[in-house]
């Protein structure tokens, strides 16, 4: 059995309010690029905990080599809204 070795960084790609967050999250999904969402749970409860003041405390997190086409979508979407 040959086992998928992945050493791709991670990296932020996207933070902000919990709502923002999943959109950007359900975005990035449907366009095939794998993500996590970080601190969804606290951004929504106690978003002063997460970060300092409660700014932009959930992040979305992809693989580095997604990069460059999901900073393409999130500006696109950002253009529309």
């Amino acid at each position: 059995m040959k086992y998928h070795e992945d050493n791709d960084e991670l990296i932020t790609i996207f933070a902000g309010s919990p709502v923002d967050a999943e959109m950007v999250n359900h975005l990035l999904q449907d366009n095939d690029i794998e993500t996590l969402i970080k601190n969804q749970l606290m951004g929504t409860l106690a978003p002063w905990q997460v970060t300092a003041g409660g700014h932009a405390p959930v992040e979305v997190v992809i693989h580095e080599r997604d990069a460059g086409k999901a900073k393409s979508l999130i500006e696109e979407f950002h253009k529309q809204s």
